[in-house]
């Protein structure tokens, strides 16, 4: 059981419980790469900015921050070979609010730097934003891989599909903006990765 100082994401096996079975390790490692891409983009926002002055967003901003710390650090310890992945990191989901809040600031930072205003930011988002798409399609790769040889857990599916379904409203906001300006003669861009379907 964790301790009272065990982080609130846990990602290795540093703190117990068993670890990933080898034939899930492809998965973990496809979702792991779009968490830290999550994980980046929360820590870069809140660590070259001063701490809001209110309490209600420093209530916020420090907890968040530390997650992604703690995080972070057990991603470079499993990437490195010194740490493995735990049974838990696939079914758990701890990365809710990192996800959430990493997603508000690519959307924020797209809608607010226009051609009009700070182009290479705004492209620089664009970069991240078709980098997350990548990886997405990566992922459904190696789920799809698991899911035929009968391994896919439904708890696994389930914390894959909360994040999917926050990444697909991005993705499909973003693309229809780029089209929507387009002229005839232009390419019409479209996602690398496939849309979640969720049956009503």
């Amino acid at each position: 059981m964790p301790g009272s100082s065990d982080p609130n994401i846990m990602i290795c096996d540093q703190y117990g419980g068993p670890r990933l079975e080898p034939v899930h390790l492809p998965l973990a490692r496809a979702l792991i790469l779009l968490d830290v891409e999550m994980l980046r983009r929360v820590q870069k926002f809140y660590q070259k900015r001063t701490l809001p002055a209110d309490d209600a967003r420093k209530a916020k901003a420090g907890p968040l921050l530390k997650d992604c710390n703690d995080a972070m650090r057990q991603w470079k310890e499993i990437n490195s070979g010194k740490r493995q992945f735990s049974h838990s990191y696939l079914k758990n989901g701890h990365f809710d609010r990192i996800w959430a809040e990493g997603l508000r600031i690519i959307t924020e930072a797209l809608r607010r730097n226009q051609p009009s205003n700070n182009q290479s930011q705004k492209q620089s988002f664009e970069r991240i934003l078709h980098k997350c798409d990548t990886l997405a399609s990566e992922l459904m790769s190696q789920m799809v891989d698991v899911a035929h040889q009968g391994l896919l857990d439904a708890t696994v599916f389930w914390s894959i599909q909360a994040r999917w379904l926050r990444l697909d409203e991005v993705l499909n906001w973003y693309y229809d903006l780029c089209n929507l300006d387009a002229d005839e003669s232009e390419q019409r861009v479209s996602r690398v990765s496939p849309t979640w379907l969720v049956d009503n």
